[in-house]
């Protein structure tokens, strides 16, 4: 017997972002590194679901994607973005406020953790005025991951997303429903 399957994993990659949020969001001595999570994986569900629609409306371009989006103007995931933007004959928000600004620094955040060095140089020391000792060093993953980052990071690319879905059930009939979905994968018995 032969089995059709599916699965989505931006839905999962979705629902992990969604999970960490939550986490990253209460008061916890990991907040920093769920919301970490969280961005980062909410990058990938953006980058999983443009992949997903891409195959859907342009297969002729998705067969040769990796050389097609590594040159202008629609090189790397953000131009995937814009591409698919175009042919669901959409304007993309402006590059210089969220939401379009938000995955510009995810993007950023993604090639930080996936390119990682460490951190070495020096400071002058500022004392707590309440114990004493020196503040904490501000390490440069500090500086890109917050609560309110990470809430930002899920409304926007929901929100980015929600835009191109719409715009592709519009002109392509998109299938399969709204881009977040609480089903990520299905299998139908054959004979």
């Amino acid at each position: 017997m032969k089995q059709t399957y599916g699965v989505l994993n931006h839905r999962i990659l979705w629902f992990c972002a969604e999970r960490n949020l939550s986490l990253g969001q209460q008061r916890h001595k990991d907040a920093f590194l769920f919301n970490l999570t969280s961005m980062v994986m909410a990058y990938f569900s953006f980058e999983g679901y443009l992949n997903y629609l891409g195959e859907l409306i342009a297969p002729e371009v998705w067969k040769d994607e990796r050389h097609f989006f590594t040159r202008k103007p629609y090189d790397g995931t953000l131009g995937k973005y814009h591409f698919l933007m175009k042919i669901t004959i959409q304007d993309p928000p402006p590059k210089t406020r969220r939401p379009h600004l938000t995955i510009i620094r995810l993007a950023e955040l993604r090639n930080f953790v996936a390119h990682s060095r460490p951190e070495f140089g020096q400071r002058t020391a500022r004392f707590s005025k309440k114990t004493g000792f020196p503040t904490e060093y501000r390490h440069e993953l500090s500086k890109r991951v917050s609560k309110t980052k990470a809430k930002h990071a899920l409304e926007d690319v929901k929100k980015l997303l929600g835009e191109l879905h719409d715009g592709a059930k519009q002109y392509y009939g998109v299938p399969m429903g709204e881009p977040f979905g609480t089903t990520w994968s299905w299998a139908v018995a054959g004979l």
